[in-house]
C-alpha cells in the first residue's frame, strides 16, 4: 500500500479509502501526507497479517477434514464424492479401466481414450501413477483406499470377444455387481 501511494502521489494523484476514511490530497502538509502513509502502510500490514491467519484458518480445517477420513478437493477419476466421503462412480471407475486395460494391451493412450470421456493425459497420470487403484483396489492414500475396499479385485471378465452380449449389457451387469458390493 506504501508503495501505491508514493506512486500515487508521484504522480500527483489523490488518494481516498472510502471504506476506512482515510484521504491523502495533493492540497495536505508534508507532515498530513506522511501521517497518512505511515497510517495507510500499517493498514497494509494488517491486512496481510489478516490473510495470512485466513489461510492457515483454512489449512487447519483441510488437515481436520482429512484426519477424519473425508476428501477435500476434487475426487480423482472415478470417484464422486458424498456426505465428504469418496465413493466409487461405476461407471466412470469400469470405463477408466478398461482403457488403462487397453494401454496394457500395447494400445497408445490417445488410441485407448478414444470413445471414452478420459483424456489422453489423464489416462497418462492414472496409468503411472494409480493403476493399481483400477486394477487390484489398492491405494496409498487411505481415504482413497477406504473408497476402493468397497470393491473386491475386479478381474478381468471372461468373455470372449465373439460373445452374443452386447457391451452395454455387459457393462450394466459388472456395473450392477459394483453396486451390489457398495451396499
Amino acid at each position: 500500500m506504501h508503495g501505491f501511494l508514493e506512486f500515487c502521489l508521484s504522480h500527483e494523484t489523490g488518494v481516498q479509502d472510502l471504506e476506512v476514511g482515510l484521504e491523502i490530497s495533493l492540497e495536505d502538509g508534508l507532515v498530513d501526507r506522511a501521517v497518512s502513509q505511515l497510517i495507510a502502510g500499517v493498514m497494509g500490514d494488517l491486512a496481510r497479517v489478516e490473510h495470512k491467519q485466513k489461510l492457515r484458518r483454512i489449512q487447519s480445517g483441510i488437515d481436520a477434514a482429512k484426519e477424519a477420513g473425508r476428501w477435500t478437493g476434487r475426487p480423482p477419476a472415478g470417484f464422486d464424492v458424498k456426505d465428504g466421503y469418496l465413493q466409487v462412480n461405476a461407471d466412470e471407475f469400469l470405463t477408466i479401466r478398461r482403457a488403462l486395460e487397453r494401454i496394457e494391451q500395447g494400445y497408445t493412450y490417445a488410441d485407448a481414450a478414444d470413445g471414452t470421456r478420459v483424456a489422453e493425459s489423464t489416462l497418462r497420470v492414472l496409468y503411472d501413477d494409480r493403476r493399481d487403484l483400477y486394477f487390484y483396489a489398492e491405494a496409498e492414500d487411505e481415504r482413497l483406499q477406504a473408497a476402493a475396499e468397497e470393491l473386491e479385485a475386479l478381474e478381468k471378465p471372461d468373455i470372449p470377444d465373439d460373445t452374443s452380449l452386447p457391451r452395454q449389457e455387459i457393462r450394466t451387469i459388472v456395473r450392477d455387481e459394483i453396486y451390489r458390493y457398495q451396499q
